[in-house]
């Protein structure tokens, strides 16, 4: 896929200036589980307030957490960090448009499909990427109904076994390659990583895609 320049930094900026207070929970989040020991998550309060700062406060996810059958979420969650604690003490440290992730395709379907028992695999990716912000990519439903349709890789993927999310991120890696360039401006403005400059710009392209009417 061919992004676009000045369409890129147009929806960046648009998600960037329209939607401050949002961003501002994003950005807490991500400085405040830097100082998170990840070998103590489960039992970490702290951490569990981050998660539910981010799934819930910024991400929308009470629906999904909410039922009775996830109750308890945060402590589950926090077992499977602290299970692959020194992979994503690792991730934390790496760049998805430098690193050669292919080398840790089985880590991170391992840890995404612990994740994702508790959460459900939108909140797992919203997990991963607060714990690893320039690594791991955030998937929701509207990026994942438009990666399937427009990403290399990505038609008929569906994320439920953790191989849609594998492919995401190699899709968003070679996106990477081509956006980066376009990012330094940006990066000067808002402060943001390469990577969420990229969700904010799919983000708002799977907004604007044309819904099917139904007859």
């Amino acid at each position: 896929m061919k992004v676009n320049r000045e369409e890129f930094i147009r929806l960046v900026t648009s998600t960037q200036e329209y939607t401050p207070r949002i961003e501002n929970v994003y950005r807490l989040c991500v400085e405040d589980v830097r100082r998170e020991d990840l070998r103590k998550a489960e039992s970490s309060a702290r951490l569990h307030a981050i998660m539910r700062d981010l799934t819930i406060g910024w991400g929308n996810m009470e629906r999904v957490l909410y039922r009775d059958e996830n109750k308890g979420w945060e402590r589950r969650a926090g077992k499977a960090i602290a299970r692959n604690a020194t992979f994503l003490a690792k991730a934390r440290h790496m760049d998805l448009r430098t690193a050669k992730e292919e080398r840790y395709r089985k880590k991170t379907k391992k840890v995404l499909n612990e994740l994702a028992t508790p959460l459900g695999p939108t909140a797992a990716s919203k997990v991963l990427h607060i714990l690893a912000p320039r690594f791991f990519p955030l998937l929701d439903g509207p990026i994942r109904s438009y990666a399937t349709k427009h990403g290399e890789g990505m038609r008929g993927m569906s994320n439920a076994d953790g191989r849609g999310y594998l492919a995401f991120i190699a899709w968003s890696k070679r996106l990477l390659d081509q956006t980066a360039r376009y990012s330094s401006a940006l990066k000067r403005d808002y402060g943001e990583t390469e990577l969420r400059f990229l969700d904010c710009y799919l983000w708002k392209k799977a907004q604007t895609q044309p819904k099917k009417h139904k007859k």
